[in-house]
């Protein structure tokens, strides 16, 4: 645990012990411990550069704040146990939403990014009108659940959702105009008037990368690039620990990718080729339903073949994006991600490392690839830790503010 820990600390990470930086050291220790999933005094003590003292202070202050609890008592080859302090889940509470093309959940999740009650709709297409009724009344029975003294515990929402809802309305079968009608919309200032909590937004992919980032215990020891494979596609770019956005908010736009080089043609974009709608209208031209890879059933031999045509077009796909991305930014790690079934997801990525004997890899090093652990909740639970974030974070610029709305 010290190993992984002594890894990331830098200036950033050190405490100060002078009178009048209380505020920071709280937030150093509460960020130290959802680091590493749990420490001891003595841990923190050495990762932060405080004095044994005043960590002893912090912590006590913190689990009497209740945003900190005791955890399992370790006990050592030398010297008295020691007992691990972890964030205490209950201690706030925040919204997370995500508003997608094909549904919607709404999440309550508490500081240990820990989901303690969730709502879901699906839908068609997201009729802007009917969807904001929802949310409306799905956030109040939300809050209406939860006792009083959690309630008041609750800081806020974050809403996870595509920042080009309006567009690509052919491509999911929304009737004519529809799309369009979310492009005048201040998601933000909308759902802040309807549920009168503080309300911010962040693209949902970028979101879903945030979940990750946030809940990961491999994220402060690499930069990794993120794809998530949702009714279309999207990523994210972390480097050393932070999201990397861009100048104009669109790093990690896979989807508007070009699967290949330019012969003449517009080539096929990646949300074309390696998208759950794409295999959604590959089922529907078989006589399935737009939902045949939803339920957890064995695929028969019809799905089957669909699968297996979808994911070599979208492996392949994948691993060129994956290839072009690790020749500029030599990442550690690929993660991916996605709405898609857990077992669907290990058989894309294990198509993925297969499809990279197709490439000339000569100086190039080939980062791991490993699946997300959040499916299809990444991107609401993404979407809450922006009021936890702003509230108990340490380096506000892991979330550039030019991805947030308020």
């Amino acid at each position: 645990m010290l190993d992984e820990a002594t890894n990331i600390r830098d200036s950033n990470r050190s405490g100060s012990n002078q009178v009048g930086v209380k505020q920071f050291n709280e937030r150093l220790v509460l960020d130290i411990v959802s680091t590493n999933k749990g420490l001891s005094k003595a841990d923190i003590t050495r990762i932060t550069g405080l004095s044994a003292q005043t960590v002893t202070t912090i912590v006590n202050r913190l689990i009497n704040e209740q945003l900190l609890k005791k955890g399992d008592v370790i006990k050592g080859k030398v010297g008295q146990p020691s007992t691990i302090i972890e964030l205490n889940n209950e201690g706030a509470t925040a919204i997370g939403i995500k508003i997608g093309r094909r549904s919607a959940d709404i999440l309550l999740v508490g500081l240990a990014a820990k989901v303690e009650s969730r709502h879901s709709l699906n839908y068609n297409y997201p009729d802007a009108e009917d969807l904001f009724k929802w949310i409306s009344n799905s956030v109040a029975k939300v809050i209406n659940e939860i006792p009083k003294a959690q309630a008041a515990k609750l800081i806020g929402i974050g809403v996870a959702t595509p920042f080009d809802l309006d567009g690509w309305e052919g491509v999911i079968n929304a009737p004519k105009g529809e799309m369009s009608k979310w492009k005048d919309i201040d998601v933000a200032r909308k759902i802040e008037s309807i549920t009168g909590q503080k309300t911010f937004v962040l693209n949902d992919a970028t979101a879903a990368c945030l979940a990750e980032l946030r809940t990961s215990k491999e994220r402060q020891k690499s930069s990794f690039l993120y794809f998530y494979v949702g009714t279309f596609l999207g990523g994210g770019i972390v480097l050393d620990g932070k999201i990397y956005n861009g100048i104009h908010g669109n790093a990690g736009s896979v989807g508007s990718m070009p699967t290949s080089l330019s012969t003449g043609n517009h080539p096929t974009q990646m949300v074309n080729a390696a998208a759950i709608h794409t295999l959604e209208v590959m089922a529907i031209d078989a006589g399935l339903p737009r939902n045949a890879f939803d339920n957890d059933e064995p695929l028969d031999a019809a799905r089957e073949k669909i699968f297996t045509k979808w994911s070599t077009e979208a492996s392949n796909a994948l691993a060129f994006a994956i290839v072009s991305g690790q020749a500029f930014f030599d990442v550690g790690d690929i993660v991916i991600d996605g709405s898609i079934r857990r077992d669907l997801l290990e058989l894309l990525i294990d198509k993925i490392e297969q499809s990279f004997a197709r490439y000339d890899l000569q100086g190039l090093k080939l980062p791991n690839i490993r699946a997300g652990h959040l499916g299809n909740d990444a991107r609401a639970i993404g979407g809450s830790q922006l009021p936890l974030h702003e509230r108990f974070g340490l380096d506000q610029s892991l979330i550039l503010k030019s991805n947030l709305a308020s």
